[in-house]
């Protein structure tokens, strides 16, 4: 994955996110409270529901990529989302015990 993502206009993160529902909404509609539901549901998965107001273009790269994984995650299916949910959980899970395993030493010289 890219770790810049760039867009030419100034939508927020929730915008973003709602982007992917345009077929379900309509050309003409706007995003109902339940597809703002979901999005925020997306968002909140990956700590980033505080950012939903924020423009996307003034986030981090790292901050980028979670509203673009928000954004994979409000398109798929709830059997898929629950799969993904626990692969999410895993990576983080092994990813800090990498970390802590990595800075051991660092933090117990005498251990």
């Amino acid at each position: 994955m890219p770790q810049l993502f760039q867009v030419t206009s100034d939508y927020t993160v929730l915008g973003m996110v709602l982007m992917v529902r345009a077929r379900q909404v309509g050309l003409f509609s706007q995003p109902s409270a339940q597809d703002e539901e979901a999005a925020m549901a997306s968002l909140d998965r990956f700590g980033i529901a505080d950012f939903a107001r924020h423009p996307f273009h003034e986030l981090s790269g790292g901050e980028r990529q979670l509203v673009i994984f928000a954004r994979a995650l409000d398109t798929i299916t709830q059997d898929r989302r629950r799969a993904l949910a626990l692969a999410l959980e895993i990576q983080a899970s092994m990813a800090a015990h990498a970390e802590r395993a990595a800075l051991g030493d660092f933090f117990n010289p005498g251990a």
